[in-house]
């Protein structure tokens, strides 16, 4: 009796070849390809140097890690649509800062879900008019202000002193009047997104100053696109071949009608 006869007649015994002919393959496919990716020459040497350039590296400051929500100490009412604390990915965003069409002059820079701080650090050395981190972990917030005092002491490039970690709720944050780049990423789910583009299009129909809106990793992506008071620019941004490597994990969007030109229908939605 040949092995199909057998399957057939006993099916347990079908399942148990099915088991052990996939667990063999996954096994060896781990093994011989992504472990051997891993760790060839070319991808270690390329860890170490990326590595050595982190800030966490350079200058002490903590910002590596993953925790869940559970234990980041959360007591706003928005805890259940808390995403866990993950670093986001340091060279992408410098480079995304590093960008011509970046304009930082005379803007405050906004963070909303700041974790412990890294992108107010990397933003401290560009010419924002101030930088804001608003985090609403009580454990993320005391971690970032430290990180934020020895890396001022340390780092001698910067260019914007007035940083400030504020703890408290995104969904609650009122964005002020002044020119501002808002950045995120992948803070907070569907529910709170939606009351942060409230407040966006409060802030639009208060002040007639330039506004930016920065999403990496942008898993919400869809309820900035139906605010109609927001244009996704993300094309036009990413428009050059050396920033399109990194056009994948942002979105960006700026003020409609452009900046200094009256809503007809402010209240509209699509």
């Amino acid at each position: 009796m040949n092995i199909r006869e057998k399957i057939k007649k006993y099916p347990i015994l079908g399942w148990m070849y099915c088991f052990s002919v996939n667990s063999f393959y996954s096994i060896k496919r781990i093994r011989f390809k992504r472990l051997r990716r891993l760790f060839r020459y070319k991808s270690l040497v390329k860890y170490l140097s990326t590595r050595k350039s982190t800030l966490s590296y350079r200058y002490g400051v903590d910002t590596e890690g993953y925790i869940v929500p559970e234990k980041l100490d959360i007591k706003s009412v928005h805890v259940k649509h808390a995403i866990q604390y993950q670093k986001c990915n340091e060279s992408l965003l410098t480079r995304l800062l590093d960008m011509d069409n970046l304009s930082c002059q005379d803007k405050v820079f906004i963070d909303l879900g700041s974790g412990k701080g890294l992108a107010l650090m990397l933003a401290s050395r560009k010419p924002f008019a101030r930088i804001i981190g608003v985090e609403f972990s009580e454990k993320l917030h005391v971690i970032a202000k430290k990180n934020i005092t020895k890396f001022n002491h340390h780092c001698h490039d910067i260019q914007c002193r007035s940083v400030h970690a504020t703890f408290g709720d995104a969904a609650e944050f009122s964005i002020p009047d002044e020119p501002v780049i808002i950045f995120m990423c992948n803070p907070f789910g569907e529910k709170v997104m939606q009351l942060v583009v409230g407040n966006i299009e409060t802030r639009i129909r208060r002040s007639p100053n330039p506004l930016t809106v920065i999403y990496m990793i942008p898993r919400q992506k869809h309820v900035l696109d139906a605010c109609t008071s927001l244009q996704n620019i993300s094309e036009s941004f990413f428009c050059d071949e050396k920033d399109s490597a990194i056009a994948h994990f942002f979105s960006i969007w700026k003020r409609f009608p452009p900046d200094n030109e009256p809503n007809p229908h402010p209240f509209s939605r699509a």
